[in-house]
């Protein structure tokens, strides 16, 4: 009998080390599909000069994400925008789209998100579930950021953001306990401070406090270049399997200041833009 006890003891240990066992990269096949269910909402709030423009958008949407090859230095995928609505009030105008309505297809913007639509974007993704850029990225090279990921981040879109999908804990963040990442991007500095709230199984909840701050300049021709400045703090949740890598539910609320600078005018603005995402 105490032999026995200790068998099962012993099995039922080695079980839950092996469920714990943390993905030390991403883990994703050719052919896997991943599905990204976005719900944001933005109020922002902006100055040009005397004048205040308030935007508020609600918007809701669905990208499919599919691997098609594997390599060794990672991952390259399509992602494609398939069903997108959008309530916007803002610049004085009201604009309410919806892919599926096509009575809801007409007013401001509406042919740039007919456009994203169905649209097959590239991308590469390294082991740790970031996109590497390559040279010919147009927004790398100060481009107008008139693409889909433009389009996307003006509107709050936090599904439009692929990297949001995965996340890699390390092994020594247990329960309790948690770690920092620091990144930077053209003139950007992001620091990330992550917290293992629970563990179950393989399944970790995880909580963070982001903060996003430096310029980002851009290209906006006829002599309309941009050079915009952030301060940006977030908070926010999300469930990951531990195994592989692949985020469950991601989300965060962002409160942002900025202040956009073109052609000599300087243009404030803070705002709150909520982001929640399901990963399928």
């Amino acid at each position: 009998m105490i032999r026995y006890i200790f068998s099962v003891i012993t099995l039922f240990s080695f079980q839950l080390m092996v469920a714990q066992t943390n993905a030390t990269k991403i883990q994703l096949s050719k052919g896997q599909k991943i599905k990204m269910i976005s719900k944001d909402t933005a109020d922002i709030k902006q100055k040009r000069g005397e004048e205040s423009m308030d935007m508020k958008t609600v918007s809701s949407s669905q990208t499919e994400i599919e691997i098609i090859d594997a390599n060794d230095k990672g991952y390259t995928a399509i992602s494609m925008l398939k069903k997108i609505k959008v309530n916007f009030d803002g610049f004085g105008q009201k604009m309410i789209y919806d892919s599926e309505d096509s009575s809801k297809q007409q007013g401001m913007m509406a042919d740039n998100i007919k456009g994203m639509l169905n649209k097959v974007d590239t991308i590469q993704l390294d082991f740790d579930g970031k996109k590497i850029e390559d040279e010919t990225d147009g927004e790398k090279k100060g481009g107008k950021g008139r693409g889909r990921g433009g389009m996307m981040r003006m509107m709050n879109q936090g599904g439009g953001n692929v990297e949001n999908a995965f996340l890699l804990v390390p092994a020594e963040a247990k329960e309790g306990n948690g770690w920092k990442k620091d990144a930077s991007k053209e003139d950007v500095r992001t620091q990330t401070i992550y917290f293992v709230e629970k563990i179950a199984g393989n399944i970790a909840t995880v909580s963070f406090k982001r903060k996003t701050k430096g310029t980002v300049s851009r290209s906006g021709g006829q002599g309309g270049d941009m050079k915009i400045e952030m301060d940006n703090l977030s908070n926010g949740m999300i469930t990951v399997d531990l195994s592989n890598g692949l985020v469950k539910t991601y989300t965060e609320t962002t409160n942002s200041n900025s202040k956009t600078n073109m052609m000599g005018q300087e243009m404030p603005s803070t705002g709150v833009s909520v982001s929640d995402i399901v990963f399928d």
